[in-house]
This record gives structure tokens, sequence and C-alpha cells, in this order.
């Protein structure tokens, strides 16, 4: 099946609920890539995922939603 030897899925980080619910806001906020353009972004407030491409040469980022 080509779903399991296609690269973006065979690049994908592991994340898994103990670990997002383990991250901490540290003074700062930070995004942590998971892979493939997909990153979890924490804040003071909350965590959001993000998509972060490139389009016309120009990097645009989408949010997908909160935690």
């Amino acid at each position: 099946m080509w779903l399991y030897t296609h690269r973006w899925y065979t690049n994908m980080g592991i994340l898994s609920e103990t670990a997002i619910k383990a991250i901490k806001w540290d003074g700062k906020d930070q995004r942590i890539a998971v892979g493939d353009g997909l990153y979890l972004q924490s804040q003071r407030s909350s965590k959001t995922w993000i998509i972060r491409k490139r389009h016309h040469g120009k990097t645009v980022m989408t949010t997908l939603g909160k935690l």
C-alpha cells in the first residue's frame, strides 16, 4: 500500500498525548516540529497546532486549532 511508503508518512514524528501534556511554557513561546510542516506552538495561555508551508516564496502559517 502506498500510504506506508510515502515520504510524508514515514517522516512524521511521534508526539503522544502524554508528551504534549508535559510541554510547559518556559517564559517564551516555542514551536515543536512534528514533521512535514506540522508544529505544536506552546504559548503562555494555550497550545496550538500550526501548519507552516511556502507559497510563492513566502512562508504561510495556518492555524488548525487549540488544545
